[in-house]
């Protein structure tokens, strides 16, 4: 029985070794030698013998069967009538197997003396001239080994799978991350400073001489030590893009296949790093994006031909630091997104009012909303009115925003806005109603006074608006959004008088949030400071409520709600 430490050993090698595989068959080209496949032929070689020391004997055989034919491969590239379609083609298809294996192992190892390479031999073999193509046509994909046995068990209700997995709990893999030796010593440095200056302030205590200058010095000296702590951790859990675009173009490559048309992709500051766990939650967004692009976006071979294009689609990947985070674009060239097509579906949907008058950029936005699709079809890709407004979703839970800009012909943008990392971010601590609040500065584009900017009705309604430098913007209260009884406020500022000399009225702080090209003021009663915070997630009965975006504990030891300034823009303007 192998233990769970060693599993999550090779797991974690195995996937690092399948990435660069992966990688290999992007970068693998019609004019490169034999000496390319040198990156290939280490991966097969290091993962078989990593099955090997892990105790995964069948993987360990099927890999050295794979590896010789992928010798085989390279010594006759370049020099045989196969083409360079065919062996990048079978090589990702043999990498896709393997992946599999991999994933069943992290849930069951015991399945490991199932797994079978037979249909993979299949493709090596006819890959290298030993078998005729159109076996590969007639023969049938082999089955995961649970369908079998699903099988099995409804011929026989007394199966049980082989290995008695019934009676056996098998070891499980560990979710891991490669850190570098680096970061690592640098953390327990920061560690060992902290707990001597610690140790001496412990000291002070002790003696009474916690006001001593010196004492002073090391409580300044550890105030920026745990900052540089706080920086340190969370870097390890900063990885790079590079992955992330590698399975977009992977995806990419395939569905284009499916579809009969010819897409090339390009990759942009794939050094530029991001938080794990926001890296992982972009997967789907992406392949959601990436799968209308190639769906509705990019024309068939002979449309883009005579519409004086490229045969070939061109897809953009880029990441970029910014000064709130990380922006990744996907762009594409293809027919684009008629802005007033999509506003006439909403309409049809009801999901829109038809007298609602929005610009050409409000009109693609909409593309956002639940249940809007302008697919002409369903298919097994697209059509069924699901899919932006998932990635709209997920790009709101992670904290982030999504602009879309398209032009009929030339082809459509998509530009994500995304945080570094979710885990402490600062913060502006707000007083609303009597309730303590933490608003991200991320999610603010500056704050002002009402006094500076009063606001008025509108036609004599009870919706107020205020003249921004020039630019009307609505005005709400952040109660309205929390269900908390408002205090009522004048709808222009007033001057009191005691014994004729002037008071000047309380401020009226007011944040200013945006959603997509659009502002909105957010007034609430006072401002009550800033600083960093540690994002906890919600839990029980305040995880459904959208305008929460987390908890966290202040400076003062008081627990507070963090709030989700983005939705309630997204609210009011979806419903106003």
């Amino acid at each position: 029985m192998i233990d769970a430490e060693t599993l999550g050993v090779f797991i974690e090698d195995a996937f690092d070794v399948l990435g660069q595989w992966e990688k290999f068959c992007f970068d693998l080209k019609p004019t490169d030698n034999a000496d390319a496949f040198v990156v290939l032929m280490r991966c097969a070689h290091n993962l078989k013998g990593s099955a090997g020391l892990a105790g995964f004997d069948n993987l360990h055989n099927r890999m050295h069967v794979i590896e010789d034919y992928l010798l085989r491969i390279k010594d006759s590239y370049g020099s045989t009538e196969v083409s360079f379609n065919e062996v990048v083609t079978t090589l990702l298809e043999v990498e896709r197997e393997i992946r599999r294996w991999i994933l069943k192992l992290k849930d069951d190892p015991i399945t490991e003396k199932d797994i079978s390479s037979e249909s993979i031999e299949t493709a090596l073999k006819v890959l290298v001239g030993d078998l005729p193509a159109d076996l590969l046509t007639s023969s049938s994909e082999e089955r995961p080994v649970h369908e079998h046995n699903k099988e099995k068990a409804q011929r026989d209700p007394h199966f049980a799978p082989s290995g008695d997995n019934a009676r056996r709990e098998p070891a499980k893999a560990d979710d891991t991350l490669r850190v570098s030796a680096s970061k690592i010593d640098r953390l327990i440095q920061l560690v060992g400073e902290i707990s001597l200056n610690q140790s001496i302030l412990a000291r002070a205590a002790v003696e009474n001489t916690l006001e001593s200058r010196t004492s002073r010095t090391i409580i300044d000296l550890n105030s920026k030590l745990v900052q540089d702590l706080q920086d340190a951790t969370l870097a390890v859990r900063m990885i790079p893009v590079e992955g992330l675009f590698q399975k977009i173009e992977r995806m990419v490559r395939d569905t284009a296949m499916k579809l009969g048309k010819q897409v090339s992709v390009e990759r942009h500051g794939q050094e530029v790093t991001l938080d794990k766990l926001i890296v992982e939650s972009m997967v789907e967004p992406l392949i959601h994006i990436a799968r209308n692009a190639i769906d509705h976006g990019i024309e068939e071979i002979e449309v883009r031909r005579s519409s004086g294009k490229n045969a070939t689609g061109l897809i953009k990947l880029t990441a970029e630091n910014t000064s709130t985070g990380v922006s990744i674009i996907f762009e594409d060239d293809g027919k684009g997104i008629d802005g007033d097509r999509v506003y006439r579906k909403a309409v049809e949907k009801g999901l829109v009012d038809s007298g609602q008058e929005l610009t050409n950029n409000g009109k693609l936005q909409l593309i956002f909303l639940p249940g809007l699709s302008t697919a002409e079809k369903v298919t097994e890709l697209s059509g069924r009115g699901v899919g932006m407004d998932v990635v709209a979703a997920e790009v709101q839970r992670l904290a982030g925003q999504i602009e879309i800009q398209s032009v009929v012909g030339k082809g459509t943008r998509m530009h994500i806005s995304l945080p570094t990392n979710l885990s402490i971010i600062d913060a502006i601590v707000v007083r609303s109603v009597g309730g303590l609040y933490a608003v991200p500065n991320r999610d603010i584009v500056e704050v002002i006074d009402l006094r500076d900017f009063p606001p008025n009705s509108v036609d004599g309604d009870h919706e107020q608006v205020f003249d921004l430098r020039g630019r009307i913007i609505p005005l709400a209260e952040v109660d309205s959004f929390l269900k908390a009884p408002v205090t009522p406020q004048p709808q222009t500022p007033r001057e009191f008088r005691v014994n004729d000399a002037p008071l000047i009225e309380k401020p009226r702080p007011c944040l200013i949030v945006r959603h997509h090209d659009d502002l909105l003021g957010l007034s609430f009663d006072a401002v009550v400071g800033q600083q960093q915070v540690f994002v906890r997630p919600l839990l029980g009965h305040l995880s459904p409520v959208t305008f929460y975006s987390g908890t966290t504990i202040l400076s003062d030891g008081e627990p507070c709600i963090i709030l989700n300034l983005s939705e309630m823009a997204r609210r009011y303007f979806t419903s106003n």
